[in-house]
């Protein structure tokens, strides 16, 4: 997780395949400790919050021929992994009763 002087936050996950689970988990926690208001967030957002941040500036990478050639080997490598794996989707949805659109 991420979270900036300003109280901008975000989260930042390389993962393995069998992180996914604790990871999905610390998000719900932390989206529902805000849902509960169990998180203290400080003053509320006015028009004047975040003025006198800095304007973001775009960040420029220079990079040499190895560097380049690592980078080109790596998505090869990783083409190929995934290329090897079969992915399905499960959707869990909740589904209500036809008729629970009337009111009772």
């Amino acid at each position: 997780m991420i979270v900036f002087e300003n109280g901008k936050s975000g989260f930042l996950g390389e993962h393995s395949c069998m992180d996914g689970t604790p990871t999905l988990r610390m998000n719900e926690f932390a989206l529902a400790s805000l849902a509960a208001k169990k998180v203290d967030l400080g003053h509320p957002r006015t028009p004047e919050t975040g003025k006198a941040l800095p304007t973001p500036t775009e960040l420029n990478f220079v990079v040499n021929e190895t560097v380049s050639r690592h980078v080109k080997d790596a998505e090869i490598a990783f083409d190929n992994l995934v290329g090897q794996h079969d992915m399905h989707v499960c959707a869990y949805l909740r589904v209500l009763p036809l008729d629970s659109h009337v009111p009772r």
